[in-house]
């Protein structure tokens, strides 16, 4: 378990790295601490959403492909949250609900006001 959640944290840095830079400056976040936890068997993708916006959105979210160990998609898994204020740090935790994804990667972020 272990190497596939370092393999899975790799990936996802990795792609989230290249590609924070336009949600920064589209929605004024900040996506920290990105990995995989497991709770009594059931995994899970966690980080924080830092909001460095002046805005408050009604409603964010955030979005990850699952993929098997041949890179295949095999699912997604996403988080949201209400009434994200500005300054404010939201906790998501996606849920891993296929057995078969050996690893992610981050797909996006969505905001509305």
């Amino acid at each position: 378990m272990k190497l596939i959640t370092l393999f899975c944290v790799s990936l996802c840095l990795f792609c989230f790295s290249s590609i924070k830079s336009e949600y920064y400056s589209k929605y004024g976040v900040d996506v920290q601490n990105i990995r995989v936890i497991n709770e009594d068997g059931i995994r899970f993708i966690t980080g924080t959403v830092l909001n460095k916006s002046s805005k408050t959105y009604a409603g964010f979210e955030i979005f990850f492909d699952l993929l098997d160990s041949d890179g295949a998609l095999v699912g997604n898994s996403t988080d949201s949250i209400m009434n994200f204020q500005s300054g404010s740090k939201w906790r998501f935790k996606c849920l891993i609900m296929d057995d078969s994804a050996s690893s992610f990667r981050f797909s996006g972020l969505n905001g509305f006001e």
